[in-house]
Formats: C-alpha cells, sequence, structure tokens
C-alpha cells in the first residue's frame, strides 16, 4: 500500500503576509516557508499508520493539487489519498475508491461542526478596517442565506460559473458559511494540533477570535 499525502508550501505562520506590489500576489521572495499546518496532519497520520504495522512500502510526501489526486488514483501512483469536495465525490462516483477515515480529530471531539478554514488579519488591520470587515460578514451571510434557500439554484451556478458536470454538481453537499465561531469547536482544532505536535503549547480559541466579530 503506497500512501499518498499533499503537501503545500505556504508563507510562515509567524511571518507577516505581504502583497506584492503590483499587487498580482503575495510576496514570497526572501521569505520563510513552512508546510501548510492540515497539510502536517496529513503526514504525522501516514506515519501513525506505519508505525502501527499498516503493510505501507512507502511514504511520500508531494506537493500535489488536490484536482490530480483523482488522476494518482487512477493510474496506480497512490492508493489512499486525502481530498476535499468536490473532488471526493468526484472519486467517488467514478468508483475509484472508498472512504477510509474522516474529520481531523478524534471522533469523540466531534459532536460541533469542526472548522476547516476561516479568514484571518492581524489585529492592526481588524482595528483599521471595521467597515470592510462588516460589509464581508452581510456578504457571506446573504451568500449562505441564498444558498439554503435555493440550493437547486447554487448547484446551477457551480455548473456555470465554475464549469461542474451537472452530475457532480447535483452529487455534492453544499457546506454552510457562517460568520459566528463557536469557541468550542475551535478550541477541538486547537488540541487536536497540540496532541500531534502542530503547537508547542496549549492555547485558548478566544486568544485567536477576534473580539466583538461574532
Amino acid at each position: 500500500m503506497k500512501v499518498l499525502v499533499a503537501v503545500k508550501r505556504v508563507v510562515d505562520a509567524n511571518v507577516k503576509v505581504r502583497v506584492k506590489s503590483d499587487g498580482t500576489g503575495v510576496e514570497t521572495q526572501n521569505v520563510k516557508m513552512s508546510m501548510n499546518p492540515f497539510c502536517e496532519i496529513a503526514v504525522e497520520e501516514a506515519v501513525k499508520l506505519k508505525e502501527a504495522g499498516i503493510p505501507i512500502d512507502s511514504v511520500k510526501m508531494l506537493a500535489i493539487p488536490f484536482p490530480q489526486m483523482q488522476a494518482a488514483l487512477e493510474i496506480g501512483n497512490a492508493d489512499a489519498v486525502g481530498t476535499v469536495d468536490p473532488f471526493s465525490t468526484s472519486i467517488l462516483q467514478n468508483k475509484l475508491g472508498k472512504v477510509i477515515a474522516r474529520g481531523y480529530v478524534q471522533q469523540k471531539d466531534l459532536s460541533k461542526p469542526i472548522p476547516v478554514a476561516a479568514f484571518y488579519a492581524t489585529e492592526q488591520w481588524i482595528g483599521a478596517n471595521r467597515e470592510t470587515l462588516a460589509r464581508l460578514k452581510r456578504a457571506i451571510e446573504k451568500a449562505d442565506e441564498y444558498i439554503a434557500a435555493n440550493p437547486v439554484q447554487a448547484k446551477e451556478l457551480l455548473v456555470q460559473r465554475l464549469k461542474f458536470p451537472g452530475p457532480l454538481a447535483a452529487a455534492i453537499t453544499l457546506p454552510p458559511f457562517s460568520t459566528k465561531m463557536d469557541p468550542a469547536t475551535v478550541q477541538a482544532v486547537i488540541d487536536a494540533a497540540l496532541s500531534v505536535g502542530i503547537l508547542t503549547k496549549q492555547m485558548q480559541a478566544e486568544e485567536v477570535l477576534a473580539p466583538g466579530l461574532n
């Protein structure tokens, strides 16, 4: 069994992100780069499989985009991948595999939805751009309300705007987008990161949530 782990190189979490002077992207020249924290979790899980005696011939860490994982399964370059929708649904539709694990934390921690993504900003930027944040919050809430009230039309937009195949758009589950962060669920992610060594000291969710925005 070969396990393919997607690894992405990103700007280190302790480095202040700067936009290029021409506005075309993020400055990466002479900037400290690190492995994406969620990729570190995937690597840790792959190593755990090997240490547990699962018959793995090799664990290869490759920087591979999610869209290419299905092809890796099809041509036999990987026996298992860690991916997200819509790619996971496409893999299942094409009968290239079965789900063997879900989530980033132990089952006992999954009594509430676990946040897997968020917007981040410095305290200085937040303090100087309250109105921009308020507009972003309203836009997300409006989009979330539209998706909940019009799931069929929302999936049609996936086909029209993002060129999803019709059967794939029909099969995926549209996730909710909340502007509120429950400290308990964020704490579950922090505790999981601590348990696998991504964090070296305990943190409290309130330390990373911007006050007054929930």
